[in-house]
């Protein structure tokens, strides 16, 4: 658990290294940048929470501020990799784009509490109906564009 810390930049591709990470918290923070495709890779995750990475206070420079409002920003991923995934918090960024057709497809016990926070993104389109599948999902999905 890194919250609360004033971490900045970008989420490395090497994360991938970590391939026994069970738990990723690093939420309030000033990360950036996109969701790396090697998030995928940890397929021991249960638990990932990069949430309200948008800074609400006073910056130093206006480029500063800027990309650290931004949050972190681009497409959602599937995270379809990660079997045992039980907890997705990404609410308070600039994540773009649909929740991918595939998200969480991978889980293997799709009658296990999943809660999933993707609040106060930049979300658009509708609701995979592949959520539909799993028994006990708990999903925050205001302040975004979805429709239907």
């Amino acid at each position: 658990y890194i919250n609360s810390n004033k971490i900045s930049g970008q989420i490395p591709a090497a994360i991938k290294d970590l391939n026994k990470l069970m738990t990723l918290t690093i939420s309030f923070n000033r990360l950036s940048g996109t969701l790396p495709e090697e998030l995928n890779e940890l397929t021991e995750l249960k638990t990932i929470a990069l949430a309200n990475e948008r800074s609400n206070g006073p910056s130093e420079t206006i480029s500063e501020s800027a990309q650290i409002r931004s949050g972190i920003r681009g497409p959602l991923i599937s995270f379809q990799d990660l079997p045992f995934l039980e907890t997705v918090y990404l609410n308070g960024n600039s994540i773009t784009g649909t929740i991918p057709f595939d998200f969480l497809a991978g889980l293997k016990d799709k009658s296990g509490d999943i809660a999933i926070d993707l609040a106060s993104n930049e979300i658009t389109g509708t609701i995979p109906t592949s959520l539909a599948l799993l028994d006990a999902l708990a999903i925050e999905l205001s302040d975004n564009m979805i429709t239907g």
